[in-house]
């Protein structure tokens, strides 16, 4: 085989290798799914490893590892609570829901509330819990993006590790039946807490 052979052959492979890589990174993977998520300096400089994730015009680009960091099998979910959650108006409308909730004394006050929000707690197994603890309690200060099945449920900052085995998405601008549709796959462990919807 000729030098120009033997590199024709090399490019081929290295084009199909990229080909695959692609591909793979498009597909869904299914689970919860916990992708490392950089800002642009950090994904620019290692660009096989991360993607430029769409965002709104004049946001900060962020760049979303294109292997999860860590998956949660289907069948190590054990439910998923979803929620309707108040926007409140003000600062002391926030206190009087608190005060309320939590039986505190004190003079009442109205809330205003100018909308509302659908909220999803994904109950996970022991095992996967403990996973989660690991992955938020190594990456606190990070950004982390969370997929169901493929479909982003939200690009939060890890504040503190995660001990509950709870994991909570805001789901800000979804329907129900958004929720149903991306969550439906998991049968009966998808319920909906009725006395706040």
């Amino acid at each position: 085989m000729t030098q120009l052979a033997r590199n024709v052959v090399v490019v081929l492979l290295l084009l199909a290798s990229v080909g695959t890589a692609s591909a793979q990174s498009q597909q869904a993977t299914v689970g919860l799914a916990f992708h490392q998520a950089v800002t642009v300096s950090q994904g620019l400089a290692d660009p096989g490893r991360f993607e430029r994730m769409e965002r709104p015009a004049g946001e900060a680009d962020v760049y979303v590892a294109r292997t999860a960091a860590l998956v949660i099998h289907p069948d190590e979910i054990t439910a998923v609570v979803v929620t309707r959650e108040p926007v409140y108006a003000d600062t002391a409308s926030i206190t009087e829901s608190f005060r309320r909730r939590f039986g505190l004394p004190g003079q009442p006050q109205p809330i205003r509330v100018t909308g509302y929000y659908y909220m999803a707690t994904i109950h996970v197994d022991a095992h996967a819990a403990r996973n989660v603890h690991t992955l938020t309690g190594q990456n606190v200060g990070q950004m982390v993006d969370i997929r169901f099945n493929g479909t982003r449920l939200g690009l939060p900052r890890i504040h503190e590790a995660v001990t509950s085995g709870q994991i909570p998405a805001s789901l800000n601008g979804w329907t129900r039946g958004q929720i149903e549709q991306v969550f439906g796959v998991l049968g009966p462990k998808l319920t909906w807490k009725a006395e706040e919807l």
